[in-house]
């Protein structure tokens, strides 16, 4: 989701920011998930046992949102047009955030969010 261009970073770093903030995890839980799914070295400013505690965190986390989102699914408070919807918003906030992808016409980072917040809560059944 980063880019080159300092300017297109920060608006990035804004949007991303805000998602982690309104997700279930933490910006360190994230960077662990991420990291770890990218092979990047262990953080070597905390203790080999505490990272692994924080990566069994995160996988126990990550399943308990599966069974969230498979039970969602089964009482039908998310549907699949729910899915096709965020599907729509990922690819977007990926079209926005790539290279060589500086428009005149970029929204701003606030609005960007604005537009996310209003389309999620539209789409919640209760």
């Amino acid at each position: 989701m980063y880019s080159n261009d300092k300017e297109q970073e920060k608006k990035d770093l804004f949007i991303f920011d805000d998602i982690i903030e309104k997700s279930l995890f933490t910006r360190k839980q994230i960077s662990i998930i991420y990291n770890k799914l990218n092979g990047v070295k262990i953080d070597e400013s905390i203790s080999s046992g505490a990272y692994y505690r924080q990566v069994k965190q995160c996988r126990n986390k990550i399943y308990s949102l599966l069974y969230t989102i498979l039970l969602f699914k089964i009482l039908k408070i998310i549907d699949d047009k729910t899915f096709g919807i965020i599907e729509s918003i990922v690819e977007k906030l990926y079209s926005l955030s790539q290279e060589g992808n500086n428009h005149i016409d970029d929204p701003l980072p606030q609005d960007v969010i604005n537009v996310i917040d209003k389309i999620i809560k539209k789409t919640l059944n209760i």
